[in-house]
């Protein structure tokens, strides 16, 4: 009687522990997974961005060409304007030349800006839509509910700006498993090639 009245403690830690356990696994399965994303890192690896912005700033570089001549033609006709005497019949029109070069030169500048900025909207924006849906599927094959964004990039301890940075970052640790960068990185990749996206399981996988 003595050695069942030890054994029952013992058997009701281990039913105890058997019930937690239970409980946990039941939590995880109920309860969706929480995973991380270095948006600027998968930007950074993203063929269809990489080549808007290619073009993108192909684009800049006419209109800053375009803009200069633009501005040194007008440079040009300042000059000649005050070598002229105030009054004369060839100072006016040139003067309505200058007015209207600079009226120009502002117009063009501000409708190119405008223009340009649109397209740069337009860039990231088709950008975040692709990675949205890829990170979608993912969430859903490995039933995360929630992807929060940070910076994997490594700190560098002789950089004081990058360590107040991480100081201040808000996720202050993280498991490599966590990381769906590398995954959206090689579906983006496999899109642009025209690949089947391969079924991939990375190690350590989030909460199914």
């Amino acid at each position: 009687m003595r050695l069942v009245r030890c054994f029952l403690p013992v058997l009701a830690v281990v039913l105890a522990q058997q019930s937690f356990l239970a409980e946990a696994q039941a939590q995880q399965q109920a309860y969706p997974g929480v995973a991380l994303l270095d948006l600027k890192a998968v930007l950074e690896h993203h063929p269809g961005f990489q080549a808007m912005k290619k073009e993108l700033q192909g684009a800049v570089d006419i209109a800053q060409v375009d803009f200069r001549a633009r501005r040194e033609r007008l440079a040009k006709l300042v000059q000649q304007l005050n070598q002229l005497k105030q009054g004369t019949p060839e100072y006016k029109n040139l003067e309505a030349q200058v007015t209207k070069e600079r009226a120009d030169l502002n117009v063009f500048a501000s409708l190119k800006q405008k223009e340009l900025l649109e397209r740069e909207t337009k860039m990231y924006y088709t950008a975040y839509v692709e990675i949205r849906q890829i990170v979608a599927q993912i969430c859903r094959q490995y039933n995360i509910g929630i992807v929060l964004r940070f910076d994997s990039k490594e700190l560098d301890p002789n950089n004081s700006q990058d360590v107040l940075k991480h100081l201040n970052n808000r996720i202050f640790y993280h498991q490599k498993a966590l990381d769906l960068t590398p995954l959206v990185i090689q579906q983006l990749k496999q899109r642009a090639g025209g690949a089947a996206a391969r079924p991939f399981v990375p190690q350590g996988t989030p909460r199914r």
